[in-house]
Protein backbone atom coordinates (compact mmCIF):
# COMPACT_ATOMS: atom_id res chain seq x y z
CA UNK A 1 0.00 0.00 0.00
CA UNK A 2 3.06 2.25 0.23
CA UNK A 3 4.29 4.49 -2.59
CA UNK A 4 6.47 2.64 -5.11
CA UNK A 5 9.60 4.45 -3.89
CA UNK A 6 9.14 3.19 -0.33
CA UNK A 7 8.84 -0.40 -1.54
CA UNK A 8 12.44 -0.43 -2.79
CA UNK A 9 13.82 -0.78 0.76
CA UNK A 10 16.02 2.31 0.46
CA UNK A 11 16.68 4.62 3.39
CA UNK A 12 14.41 7.66 3.69
CA UNK A 13 13.86 10.40 6.23
CA UNK A 14 10.18 10.27 7.08
CA UNK A 15 8.71 12.85 9.42
CA UNK A 16 6.58 11.42 12.23
CA UNK A 17 2.82 11.83 12.07
CA UNK A 18 1.28 14.44 14.36
CA UNK A 19 -0.28 13.13 17.56
CA UNK A 20 -3.73 11.65 17.05
CA UNK A 21 -6.27 13.96 18.70
CA UNK A 22 -9.33 11.94 17.81
CA UNK A 23 -10.89 12.05 21.28
CA UNK A 24 -14.31 13.43 20.42
CA UNK A 25 -17.19 12.27 22.60
CA UNK A 26 -19.50 12.03 19.56
CA UNK A 27 -20.47 8.57 18.39
CA UNK A 28 -19.16 8.13 14.82
CA UNK A 29 -21.68 7.65 12.02
CA UNK A 30 -21.87 4.53 9.85
CA UNK A 31 -24.09 5.43 6.92
CA UNK A 32 -25.29 3.80 3.74
CA UNK A 33 -26.32 6.69 1.50
CA UNK A 34 -28.64 5.41 -1.23
CA UNK A 35 -29.77 8.00 -3.76
CA UNK A 36 -31.74 7.17 -6.87
CA UNK A 37 -30.29 10.22 -8.63
CA UNK A 38 -26.86 11.72 -7.98
CA UNK A 39 -27.67 15.30 -6.96
CA UNK A 40 -28.79 15.00 -3.35
CA UNK A 41 -25.77 13.01 -2.15
CA UNK A 42 -23.41 15.99 -2.26
CA UNK A 43 -25.33 18.12 0.26
CA UNK A 44 -25.05 15.39 2.88
CA UNK A 45 -21.38 14.71 2.06
CA UNK A 46 -20.50 18.41 2.27
CA UNK A 47 -22.13 18.62 5.72
CA UNK A 48 -20.23 15.55 6.95
CA UNK A 49 -16.89 16.84 5.63
CA UNK A 50 -17.59 20.31 7.08
CA UNK A 51 -18.19 18.77 10.50
CA UNK A 52 -14.88 16.91 10.43
CA UNK A 53 -12.89 19.89 9.12
CA UNK A 54 -14.26 22.06 11.96
CA UNK A 55 -13.03 19.41 14.41
CA UNK A 56 -9.57 19.53 12.75
CA UNK A 57 -9.91 15.99 11.43
CA UNK A 58 -8.85 14.54 8.09
CA UNK A 59 -11.11 12.94 5.50
CA UNK A 60 -10.36 10.11 3.03
CA UNK A 61 -12.53 10.21 -0.10
CA UNK A 62 -12.35 7.00 -2.15
CA UNK A 63 -13.41 6.66 -5.78
CA UNK A 64 -13.47 3.35 -7.71
CA UNK A 65 -11.74 4.55 -10.90
CA UNK A 66 -8.73 6.84 -11.45
CA UNK A 67 -10.74 8.66 -14.13
CA UNK A 68 -13.12 9.96 -11.42
CA UNK A 69 -10.45 11.63 -9.27
CA UNK A 70 -10.36 14.94 -11.18
CA UNK A 71 -14.13 15.33 -11.16
CA UNK A 72 -14.41 14.72 -7.40
CA UNK A 73 -11.37 16.90 -6.71
CA UNK A 74 -12.92 19.80 -8.65
CA UNK A 75 -16.22 19.40 -6.79
CA UNK A 76 -14.50 19.46 -3.38
CA UNK A 77 -12.22 22.39 -4.33
CA UNK A 78 -15.27 24.44 -5.29
CA UNK A 79 -16.75 23.88 -1.84
CA UNK A 80 -13.78 23.73 0.53
CA UNK A 81 -10.82 26.09 0.80
CA UNK A 82 -8.50 23.51 2.40
CA UNK A 83 -5.47 21.49 1.21
CA UNK A 84 -6.66 18.54 -0.90
CA UNK A 85 -4.07 15.90 -1.84
CA UNK A 86 -4.42 13.11 -4.39
CA UNK A 87 -2.81 9.70 -3.92
CA UNK A 88 -2.49 8.12 -7.36
CA UNK A 89 -0.23 5.27 -8.50
CA UNK A 90 -0.06 6.92 -11.92
CA UNK A 91 1.88 9.90 -10.55
CA UNK A 92 5.66 10.00 -10.92
CA UNK A 93 7.40 8.09 -8.09
CA UNK A 94 8.79 11.37 -6.69
CA UNK A 95 5.40 13.12 -6.70
CA UNK A 96 3.64 10.07 -5.26
CA UNK A 97 6.10 9.96 -2.35
CA UNK A 98 5.78 13.72 -1.76
CA UNK A 99 1.98 13.47 -1.62
CA UNK A 100 2.08 10.44 0.68
CA UNK A 101 4.53 12.24 3.01
CA UNK A 102 2.32 15.35 3.05
CA UNK A 103 -0.66 13.20 4.07
CA UNK A 104 1.38 11.53 6.81
CA UNK A 105 2.48 14.91 8.17
CA UNK A 106 -1.13 16.05 8.42
CA UNK A 107 -0.87 18.64 5.63
CA UNK A 108 -3.85 17.22 3.76
CA UNK A 109 -7.29 17.97 5.13
CA UNK A 110 -8.91 15.84 2.42
CA UNK A 111 -7.18 12.90 0.73
CA UNK A 112 -8.60 11.56 -2.54
CA UNK A 113 -7.64 8.25 -4.14
CA UNK A 114 -8.70 4.85 -5.39
CA UNK A 115 -8.88 1.52 -3.53
CA UNK A 116 -5.46 1.46 -1.79
CA UNK A 117 -5.95 5.01 -0.45
CA UNK A 118 -8.10 3.47 2.28
CA UNK A 119 -4.70 2.85 3.93
CA UNK A 120 -3.61 6.52 3.57
CA UNK A 121 -1.65 7.57 6.70
CA UNK A 122 -4.10 10.31 7.73
CA UNK A 123 -3.05 11.08 11.34
CA UNK A 124 -6.32 12.36 12.79
CA UNK A 125 -8.93 10.52 10.73
CA UNK A 126 -12.46 11.85 10.93
CA UNK A 127 -14.22 10.12 8.06
CA UNK A 128 -13.84 7.68 5.17
CA UNK A 129 -16.22 8.11 2.23
CA UNK A 130 -16.62 5.33 -0.37
CA UNK A 131 -18.08 6.80 -3.54
CA UNK A 132 -20.10 4.24 -5.58
CA UNK A 133 -19.39 1.54 -3.01
CA UNK A 134 -21.04 -1.14 -5.17
CA UNK A 135 -18.27 -0.82 -7.77
CA UNK A 136 -16.32 -4.09 -8.11
CA UNK A 137 -13.04 -2.17 -8.48
CA UNK A 138 -12.96 -1.83 -4.69
CA UNK A 139 -12.02 -5.50 -4.45
CA UNK A 140 -8.27 -6.21 -4.71
CA UNK A 141 -7.98 -9.36 -6.83
CA UNK A 142 -4.29 -10.02 -6.15
CA UNK A 143 -2.39 -10.79 -2.97
CA UNK A 144 -2.98 -9.27 -0.49
CA UNK A 145 -6.71 -9.69 -1.18
CA UNK A 146 -8.96 -7.12 0.48
CA UNK A 147 -12.13 -5.11 -0.10
CA UNK A 148 -11.87 -1.37 0.51
CA UNK A 149 -15.35 -1.37 2.05
CA UNK A 150 -14.38 -3.93 4.71
CA UNK A 151 -11.10 -2.13 5.44
CA UNK A 152 -12.90 1.22 5.71
CA UNK A 153 -15.50 -0.14 8.15
CA UNK A 154 -12.81 -1.80 10.26
CA UNK A 155 -10.48 1.22 10.23
CA UNK A 156 -13.30 3.61 11.14
CA UNK A 157 -14.31 1.35 14.06
CA UNK A 158 -10.71 1.32 15.34
CA UNK A 159 -10.12 5.07 14.88
CA UNK A 160 -13.64 6.14 15.89
CA UNK A 161 -14.25 7.82 12.55
CA UNK A 162 -17.36 8.25 10.41
CA UNK A 163 -17.82 5.83 7.49
CA UNK A 164 -20.16 6.69 4.63
CA UNK A 165 -20.93 4.27 1.79
CA UNK A 166 -22.46 6.08 -1.19
CA UNK A 167 -24.29 4.34 -4.03
CA UNK A 168 -27.24 4.48 -6.39
CA UNK A 169 -27.35 0.66 -6.31
CA UNK A 170 -25.75 -0.51 -3.04
CA UNK A 171 -24.05 -3.89 -2.79
CA UNK A 172 -26.20 -6.66 -1.34
CA UNK A 173 -23.71 -6.90 1.54
CA UNK A 174 -24.17 -3.23 2.50
CA UNK A 175 -27.96 -3.42 2.13
CA UNK A 176 -27.96 -6.44 4.46
CA UNK A 177 -25.90 -4.53 7.06
CA UNK A 178 -28.42 -1.68 6.86
CA UNK A 179 -31.31 -4.15 7.35
CA UNK A 180 -29.57 -5.47 10.48
CA UNK A 181 -29.12 -1.94 11.82
CA UNK A 182 -25.33 -1.99 11.52
CA UNK A 183 -25.49 0.85 8.97
CA UNK A 184 -27.86 3.80 9.05
CA UNK A 185 -29.76 3.80 5.75
CA UNK A 186 -30.28 7.28 4.31
CA UNK A 187 -32.37 7.26 1.13
CA UNK A 188 -33.08 10.02 -1.36
CA UNK A 189 -35.99 9.19 -3.61
CA UNK A 190 -36.25 10.67 -7.07
CA UNK A 191 -39.12 10.69 -9.53
CA UNK A 192 -37.40 9.35 -12.62
CA UNK A 193 -38.68 11.13 -15.70
CA UNK A 194 -37.48 8.44 -18.11
CA UNK A 195 -38.95 5.02 -18.80
CA UNK A 196 -37.82 1.43 -19.34
CA UNK A 197 -38.97 -0.71 -22.27
CA UNK A 198 -38.37 -4.45 -22.55
CA UNK A 199 -38.17 -6.02 -26.01
CA UNK A 200 -39.06 -9.69 -25.65
CA UNK A 201 -36.83 -11.43 -28.19
CA UNK A 202 -38.90 -14.62 -28.01
CA UNK A 203 -41.65 -12.74 -29.90
CA UNK A 204 -39.49 -11.68 -32.82
CA UNK A 205 -37.66 -13.55 -35.54
CA UNK A 206 -34.04 -12.54 -35.35
CA UNK A 207 -31.93 -12.51 -38.50
CA UNK A 208 -28.76 -14.55 -38.43
CA UNK A 209 -25.83 -12.66 -36.88
CA UNK A 210 -28.02 -9.61 -36.18
CA UNK A 211 -28.32 -8.13 -32.70
CA UNK A 212 -30.83 -5.50 -33.74
CA UNK A 213 -34.43 -6.67 -33.29
CA UNK A 214 -37.20 -5.30 -35.50
CA UNK A 215 -38.64 -3.01 -32.77
CA UNK A 216 -35.18 -1.65 -31.90
CA UNK A 217 -34.48 -0.92 -35.56
CA UNK A 218 -37.66 1.17 -35.69
CA UNK A 219 -36.64 3.03 -32.51
CA UNK A 220 -33.19 3.82 -33.99
CA UNK A 221 -34.79 5.11 -37.20
CA UNK A 222 -37.13 7.38 -35.22
CA UNK A 223 -34.27 8.63 -32.99
CA UNK A 224 -32.17 9.56 -36.04
CA UNK A 225 -35.09 11.46 -37.59
CA UNK A 226 -35.63 13.34 -34.31
CA UNK A 227 -31.88 14.16 -34.00
CA UNK A 228 -31.56 12.23 -30.74
CA UNK A 229 -28.40 10.65 -29.35
CA UNK A 230 -28.35 6.91 -28.68
CA UNK A 231 -26.01 4.59 -26.79
CA UNK A 232 -26.08 0.89 -27.73
CA UNK A 233 -24.59 -1.09 -24.84
CA UNK A 234 -22.76 -4.28 -25.88
CA UNK A 235 -20.16 -5.52 -23.41
CA UNK A 236 -17.98 -7.32 -25.98
CA UNK A 237 -14.89 -5.72 -27.48
CA UNK A 238 -13.63 -6.44 -30.97
CA UNK A 239 -15.25 -7.67 -34.15
CA UNK A 240 -15.99 -11.26 -33.15
CA UNK A 241 -15.61 -13.43 -30.06
CA UNK A 242 -14.58 -16.63 -31.86
CA UNK A 243 -12.62 -17.64 -34.96
CA UNK A 244 -13.51 -21.17 -36.08
CA UNK A 245 -13.06 -23.54 -39.03
CA UNK A 246 -16.49 -24.54 -40.32
CA UNK A 247 -15.06 -27.79 -41.77
CA UNK A 248 -13.16 -29.42 -38.89
CA UNK A 249 -14.27 -27.30 -35.91
CA UNK A 250 -10.82 -25.90 -35.06
CA UNK A 251 -11.15 -22.81 -32.84
CA UNK A 252 -8.36 -20.25 -32.39
CA UNK A 253 -7.44 -20.20 -28.70
CA UNK A 254 -4.86 -18.44 -26.59
CA UNK A 255 -1.90 -20.81 -26.00
CA UNK A 256 -1.38 -19.30 -22.55
CA UNK A 257 -4.98 -19.16 -21.28
CA UNK A 258 -6.89 -21.66 -23.45
CA UNK A 259 -9.77 -19.21 -24.07
CA UNK A 260 -11.17 -18.16 -27.45
CA UNK A 261 -9.25 -15.36 -29.12
CA UNK A 262 -11.29 -12.28 -30.07
CA UNK A 263 -10.74 -10.68 -33.46
CA UNK A 264 -10.03 -6.94 -33.35
CA UNK A 265 -10.71 -5.60 -36.81
CA UNK A 266 -9.11 -2.23 -35.97
CA UNK A 267 -5.79 -3.98 -35.26
CA UNK A 268 -6.27 -6.86 -37.74
CA UNK A 269 -5.25 -9.21 -34.91
CA UNK A 270 -6.60 -12.02 -32.73
CA UNK A 271 -6.28 -10.95 -29.09
CA UNK A 272 -6.67 -12.75 -25.74
CA UNK A 273 -8.97 -10.81 -23.40
CA UNK A 274 -7.05 -12.12 -20.37
CA UNK A 275 -3.32 -11.83 -21.15
CA UNK A 276 -3.41 -9.67 -24.30
CA UNK A 277 -1.55 -12.35 -26.33
CA UNK A 278 -1.87 -11.51 -30.04
CA UNK A 279 -1.83 -13.64 -33.18
CA UNK A 280 -2.46 -13.13 -36.88
CA UNK A 281 -5.84 -14.08 -38.30
CA UNK A 282 -5.28 -17.37 -40.17
CA UNK A 283 -6.19 -17.42 -43.86
CA UNK A 284 -6.42 -21.24 -43.84
CA UNK A 285 -7.21 -23.63 -41.00
CA UNK A 286 -3.98 -24.66 -39.18
CA UNK A 287 -5.52 -28.10 -38.59
CA UNK A 288 -7.15 -29.17 -41.88
CA UNK A 289 -5.76 -26.49 -44.25
CA UNK A 290 -9.26 -25.58 -45.48
CA UNK A 291 -10.26 -21.98 -46.13
CA UNK A 292 -13.56 -22.21 -44.24
CA UNK A 293 -12.41 -19.86 -41.46
CA UNK A 294 -15.20 -17.71 -40.01
CA UNK A 295 -15.38 -15.03 -37.32
CA UNK A 296 -18.38 -15.83 -35.12
CA UNK A 297 -20.11 -13.89 -32.38
CA UNK A 298 -20.55 -10.15 -32.32
CA UNK A 299 -18.42 -7.47 -30.72
CA UNK A 300 -18.80 -3.71 -30.95
CA UNK A 301 -16.71 -3.57 -34.15
CA UNK A 302 -19.04 -5.96 -36.00
CA UNK A 303 -22.08 -4.13 -34.65
CA UNK A 304 -20.63 -0.86 -35.93
CA UNK A 305 -20.21 -2.43 -39.37
CA UNK A 306 -23.80 -3.73 -39.36
CA UNK A 307 -25.28 -0.40 -38.24
CA UNK A 308 -23.25 1.55 -40.81
CA UNK A 309 -24.78 -0.67 -43.50
CA UNK A 310 -28.36 -0.26 -42.20
CA UNK A 311 -28.08 3.46 -41.36
CA UNK A 312 -25.50 4.94 -43.76
CA UNK A 313 -26.69 8.48 -42.95
CA UNK A 314 -25.84 8.16 -39.23
CA UNK A 315 -22.59 9.15 -37.54
CA UNK A 316 -21.56 6.06 -35.57
CA UNK A 317 -18.63 5.69 -33.15
CA UNK A 318 -17.34 3.03 -30.76
CA UNK A 319 -16.23 3.45 -27.15
CA UNK A 320 -14.32 0.92 -25.02
CA UNK A 321 -11.63 1.00 -22.31
CA UNK A 322 -8.94 1.91 -24.85
CA UNK A 323 -10.84 4.87 -26.33
CA UNK A 324 -8.95 8.10 -25.61
CA UNK A 325 -11.94 10.44 -25.32
CA UNK A 326 -15.73 10.60 -25.22
CA UNK A 327 -17.19 10.22 -28.72
CA UNK A 328 -19.57 12.66 -30.40
CA UNK A 329 -21.97 10.81 -32.66
CA UNK A 330 -25.62 10.01 -33.34
CA UNK A 331 -25.12 6.39 -32.25
CA UNK A 332 -22.43 5.36 -29.77
CA UNK A 333 -21.69 1.63 -29.48
CA UNK A 334 -20.07 1.02 -26.12
CA UNK A 335 -18.84 -1.56 -23.64
CA UNK A 336 -18.93 -1.34 -19.82
CA UNK A 337 -16.34 1.45 -20.02
CA UNK A 338 -19.10 3.85 -21.08
CA UNK A 339 -20.32 4.05 -17.46
CA UNK A 340 -17.31 6.32 -16.75
CA UNK A 341 -18.47 8.96 -19.25
CA UNK A 342 -22.24 8.42 -19.32
CA UNK A 343 -23.06 11.52 -17.22
CA UNK A 344 -21.23 13.65 -19.83
CA UNK A 345 -22.84 11.89 -22.79
CA UNK A 346 -26.34 12.21 -21.30
CA UNK A 347 -27.94 10.20 -24.15
CA UNK A 348 -31.62 10.46 -24.99
CA UNK A 349 -31.97 6.69 -25.45
CA UNK A 350 -29.85 3.75 -24.25
CA UNK A 351 -30.35 0.19 -25.50
CA UNK A 352 -28.87 -2.95 -23.88
CA UNK A 353 -28.36 -5.57 -26.60
CA UNK A 354 -27.07 -8.81 -25.02
CA UNK A 355 -28.64 -8.68 -21.60
CA UNK A 356 -29.08 -12.47 -21.37
CA UNK A 357 -25.39 -13.24 -21.91
CA UNK A 358 -24.50 -10.71 -19.18
CA UNK A 359 -26.77 -12.60 -16.79
CA UNK A 360 -25.29 -16.03 -17.59
CA UNK A 361 -21.81 -15.50 -16.10
CA UNK A 362 -20.44 -18.01 -13.58
CA UNK A 363 -20.37 -15.71 -10.55
CA UNK A 364 -22.85 -15.51 -7.68
CA UNK A 365 -22.57 -11.70 -7.83
CA UNK A 366 -23.66 -11.57 -11.49
CA UNK A 367 -27.19 -10.35 -10.66
CA UNK A 368 -25.73 -7.54 -8.56
CA UNK A 369 -23.40 -6.52 -11.40
CA UNK A 370 -26.23 -6.53 -13.94
CA UNK A 371 -28.61 -4.65 -11.66
CA UNK A 372 -25.99 -1.97 -10.88
CA UNK A 373 -25.22 -1.56 -14.58
CA UNK A 374 -28.89 -1.15 -15.50
CA UNK A 375 -29.49 1.32 -12.65
CA UNK A 376 -26.56 3.47 -13.80
CA UNK A 377 -27.62 3.28 -17.44
CA UNK A 378 -31.16 4.38 -16.56
CA UNK A 379 -29.92 7.08 -14.21
CA UNK A 380 -28.00 8.86 -16.97
CA UNK A 381 -30.44 8.38 -19.84
CA UNK A 382 -32.83 11.26 -20.51
CA UNK A 383 -35.81 9.52 -22.12
CA UNK A 384 -35.78 5.74 -22.36
CA UNK A 385 -33.74 2.65 -21.42
CA UNK A 386 -34.43 -0.28 -23.78
CA UNK A 387 -33.45 -3.86 -22.91
CA UNK A 388 -33.56 -6.73 -25.40
CA UNK A 389 -34.10 -10.02 -23.56
CA UNK A 390 -35.68 -13.45 -23.60
CA UNK A 391 -36.00 -13.39 -19.77
CA UNK A 392 -38.61 -10.71 -19.15
CA UNK A 393 -39.58 -12.31 -15.82
CA UNK A 394 -36.08 -11.91 -14.31
CA UNK A 395 -36.21 -10.08 -10.97
CA UNK A 396 -33.36 -7.71 -11.98
CA UNK A 397 -35.43 -6.50 -14.92
CA UNK A 398 -38.64 -6.22 -12.90
CA UNK A 399 -36.83 -4.17 -10.24
CA UNK A 400 -35.33 -1.80 -12.83
CA UNK A 401 -38.65 -1.54 -14.69
CA UNK A 402 -40.49 -0.50 -11.51
CA UNK A 403 -37.51 1.33 -9.94
CA UNK A 404 -38.19 -1.00 -6.99
CA UNK A 405 -34.94 -1.52 -5.08
CA UNK A 406 -36.60 -3.51 -2.29
CA UNK A 407 -37.80 -6.03 -4.89
CA UNK A 408 -34.25 -6.63 -6.12
CA UNK A 409 -32.61 -6.96 -2.70
CA UNK A 410 -35.40 -9.17 -1.34
CA UNK A 411 -34.91 -11.67 -4.18
CA UNK A 412 -31.11 -11.37 -4.25
CA UNK A 413 -30.67 -11.91 -0.51
CA UNK A 414 -33.17 -14.77 -0.51
CA UNK A 415 -31.15 -16.60 -3.19
CA UNK A 416 -27.87 -15.99 -1.43
CA UNK A 417 -29.26 -17.28 1.85
CA UNK A 418 -30.49 -20.47 0.17
CA UNK A 419 -27.04 -21.05 -1.35
CA UNK A 420 -25.04 -20.08 1.77
CA UNK A 421 -23.31 -17.20 0.00
CA UNK A 422 -22.20 -13.84 1.43
CA UNK A 423 -23.44 -11.98 3.38
CA UNK A 424 -24.98 -15.01 5.16
CA UNK A 425 -21.84 -17.11 5.09
CA UNK A 426 -18.25 -16.26 4.26
CA UNK A 427 -16.22 -18.01 1.58
CA UNK A 428 -12.51 -18.72 1.51
CA UNK A 429 -11.33 -19.41 -2.02
CA UNK A 430 -8.10 -21.42 -1.82
CA UNK A 431 -6.44 -21.21 -5.22
CA UNK A 432 -3.53 -23.40 -6.32
CA UNK A 433 -1.67 -22.66 -9.54
CA UNK A 434 1.35 -24.05 -11.36
CA UNK A 435 2.78 -24.90 -14.78
CA UNK A 436 1.84 -28.62 -14.81
CA UNK A 437 -1.85 -29.48 -14.56
CA UNK A 438 -1.28 -32.89 -12.96
CA UNK A 439 1.02 -31.44 -10.28
CA UNK A 440 -1.46 -28.71 -9.36
CA UNK A 441 -4.35 -31.19 -9.14
CA UNK A 442 -2.33 -33.53 -6.86
CA UNK A 443 -1.35 -30.64 -4.60
CA UNK A 444 -4.98 -29.44 -4.47
CA UNK A 445 -6.12 -32.89 -3.34
CA UNK A 446 -3.35 -33.01 -0.74
CA UNK A 447 -4.42 -29.64 0.66
CA UNK A 448 -8.07 -30.73 0.66
CA UNK A 449 -7.17 -33.87 2.66
CA UNK A 450 -5.51 -31.69 5.32
CA UNK A 451 -8.56 -29.43 5.47
CA UNK A 452 -10.80 -32.46 6.03
CA UNK A 453 -8.66 -33.41 9.02
CA UNK A 454 -8.89 -29.92 10.54
CA UNK A 455 -12.58 -29.31 9.80
CA UNK A 456 -14.78 -28.03 12.61
CA UNK A 457 -18.53 -27.90 13.15
CA UNK A 458 -20.15 -25.17 11.06
CA UNK A 459 -17.43 -25.25 8.40
CA UNK A 460 -18.17 -26.68 4.95
CA UNK A 461 -15.82 -27.78 2.16
CA UNK A 462 -16.16 -27.98 -1.62
CA UNK A 463 -13.57 -30.36 -3.07
CA UNK A 464 -10.93 -29.30 -5.64
CA UNK A 465 -12.24 -28.28 -9.04
CA UNK A 466 -10.89 -26.43 -12.05
CA UNK A 467 -11.23 -22.68 -11.59
CA UNK A 468 -13.57 -20.57 -13.75
CA UNK A 469 -10.42 -19.78 -15.76
CA UNK A 470 -8.68 -23.20 -15.67
CA UNK A 471 -5.59 -21.90 -17.47
CA UNK A 472 -4.26 -18.37 -17.25
CA UNK A 473 -0.88 -17.06 -18.46
CA UNK A 474 0.56 -20.58 -18.87
CA UNK A 475 -0.52 -21.68 -15.37
CA UNK A 476 -3.23 -24.18 -14.45
CA UNK A 477 -5.63 -23.22 -11.64
CA UNK A 478 -7.61 -25.37 -9.19
CA UNK A 479 -9.86 -24.09 -6.43
CA UNK A 480 -11.06 -25.33 -3.03
CA UNK A 481 -13.94 -23.49 -1.31
CA UNK A 482 -14.34 -23.30 2.47
CA UNK A 483 -17.67 -21.98 3.83
CA UNK A 484 -18.58 -20.78 7.30
CA UNK A 485 -20.31 -18.05 9.31
CA UNK A 486 -17.11 -16.87 10.98
CA UNK A 487 -14.06 -15.68 9.04
CA UNK A 488 -11.97 -16.32 12.17
CA UNK A 489 -13.08 -19.98 12.32
CA UNK A 490 -12.50 -20.44 8.58
CA UNK A 491 -8.98 -19.03 8.80
CA UNK A 492 -8.11 -21.20 11.80
CA UNK A 493 -8.87 -24.28 9.70
CA UNK A 494 -7.07 -22.95 6.62
CA UNK A 495 -3.97 -21.81 8.53
CA UNK A 496 -3.74 -25.14 10.39
CA UNK A 497 -3.77 -26.96 7.03
CA UNK A 498 -1.22 -24.51 5.58
CA UNK A 499 1.24 -25.25 8.39
CA UNK A 500 1.30 -28.95 7.54
CA UNK A 501 1.08 -28.54 3.77
CA UNK A 502 4.21 -29.51 1.86
CA UNK A 503 4.27 -27.31 -1.23
CA UNK A 504 5.94 -28.97 -4.22
CA UNK A 505 6.70 -28.41 -7.90
CA UNK A 506 6.52 -24.61 -7.66
CA UNK A 507 2.78 -24.69 -6.97
CA UNK A 508 1.57 -21.38 -5.50
CA UNK A 509 -1.25 -21.26 -2.92
CA UNK A 510 -3.35 -18.14 -2.24
CA UNK A 511 -6.34 -17.54 0.02
CA UNK A 512 -9.05 -15.04 -0.95
CA UNK A 513 -11.85 -14.25 1.52
CA UNK A 514 -15.25 -13.55 -0.06
CA UNK A 515 -14.01 -13.38 -3.67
Amino acid sequence: MLPNTLRTFKSFEISPSPENKNETAQIPEKILLHDEGTQQRWDLLFKLIDKNLLEQKGVIFLVPETSQIKEVQAKLKDHFDVPIIVLDKKLTPKRELENWQAVKEGKARITIGTRSSVFAPVPNLGAVILFEEDNFSYKQEQTPYYHAREVALMRCAIEKADCVLVSSSPSAESWYLAQKGQLKLVQFKEDLKNSVQLIDLSNYYKKKFSLISFPLRNIIERALLDKKRMVLFLNQRGFSSMTRCEKCGFTAKCPRCNVNLSYLYSKKKLVCRLCQHTADLPTVCPKCQSSYIKNLGTGIEKLESELSRIFPQAKIERFDKESPKAPEADIIIATQAVLRILPKLNPDITAVLKFDSELNRLDFRTSQRVFSTLVHLRQHTKEKLIIQTSHTDNYCLKAVLKADFNLFYKNELKLRKELDFPPFKHLAEISLRGFKEEDVFKQANAFYALLEQKIKKGIGLIEPHASILPKLRDKFHFTIIVKGKSVTDILKVVKAAQKEFSRKNRVVVTVNIDP
